[in-house]
C-alpha cells in the first residue's frame, strides 16, 4: 500500500504538482487576430503558449515521468487485487507466503519495470538553447527510439492495461462470489431449522 500510495503521490506532482512554478513563467505564442471576435471561445482555445529554455525541458521531463509512476500505480493495483484473490482461494497458502519481503520486490520490480518501459521517451529528441539562451530548440527525433514509442510502446501499454482489468475483474468477481457464497452457506442451516419448526 505505501508502494502504491507512493506512486500516486508521484504522479499527482509530476502531472499538477509543479503547473504552479510554469505558470509563471508561460509566454504567449502565435497569433489569433485571425479568428472573429464574436467567437470568444474559439478564441480562447487558439491561444497557444510555450516555455522557455530549460523550463521546456523540465515541462518535457515531468510530463514523462508522470506516465511512468501512472503506470507503477496500475502494476501496483493489479498486484494488490492479485494478493486478495490469492488471500480468499488459497488463505493459509498466502498466509505463510506472500511476506513483506515479496511485496517489496513486487513494489521494485513494478517501478523498474516501468521506468525500463518509459525512459526511451526521454532521450526520443533532444532540447538545446537558442542563439538568445531562452528560445528553446527541439531537435529531429531519434529514429530507432521514434520506431518503438510509435509501434511498441502502444503495443506494450495495450498488454498490459487488459492484463490489469482482466486480472482486477477476475478478482473482483471471484471475491464477490466466494463472499456471497460463504453467506448462503452459513445461512443454509438455519434455515433448514426454521423450516422444520414450521412444520411441526
Amino acid at each position: 500500500m505505501q508502494g502504491l500510495a507512493l506512486a500516486d503521490g508521484l504522479t499527482a506532482l509530476c502531472t499538477y504538482g509543479f503547473e504552479p512554478f510554469f505558470s509563471l513563467h508561460y509566454e504567449r505564442i502565435g497569433n489569433d487576430k485571425h479568428v472573429d471576435s464574436r467567437d470568444h471561445d474559439l478564441k480562447e482555445m487558439k491561444r497557444l503558449v510555450g516555455l522557455k529554455f530549460p523550463y521546456c525541458v523540465m515541462y518535457y521531463c515531468l510530463t514523462n515521468l508522470g506516465d511512468t509512476f501512472h503506470l507503477v500505480s496500475i502494476l501496483l493495483t493489479t498486484s494488490l487485487g492479485f494478493q486478495k484473490l490469492l488471500a480468499v482461494a488459497c488463505p493459509i497458502w498466502s498466509k505463510t507466503q506472500i511476506n513483506e519481503r515479496k511485496s517489496f520486490i513486487v513494489c521494485g520490480t513494478s517501478f523498474l519495470f516501468s521506468l525500463v518501459v518509459n525512459i526511451p521517451r526521454l532521450f526520443v529528441i533532444n532540447f538545446t538553447s537558442g542563439k538568445e539562451g531562452e528560445t528553446c530548440l527541439v531537435s529531429e527525433p531519434h529514429k530507432a527510439i521514434q520506431k518503438y514509442i510509435l509501434t511498441y510502446y502502444p503495443i506494450f501499454n495495450a498488454i498490459i492495461l487488459v492484463g490489469a482489468v482482466v486480472t482486477m475483474l477476475i478478482s473482483t468477481c471471484y471475491i464477490i462470489l466466494h463472499y456471497v457464497d460463504g453467506n448462503v452457506s452459513a445461512d443454509m442451516p438455519r434455515f433448514q431449522e426454521l423450516r422444520r419448526n414450521r412444520a411441526y
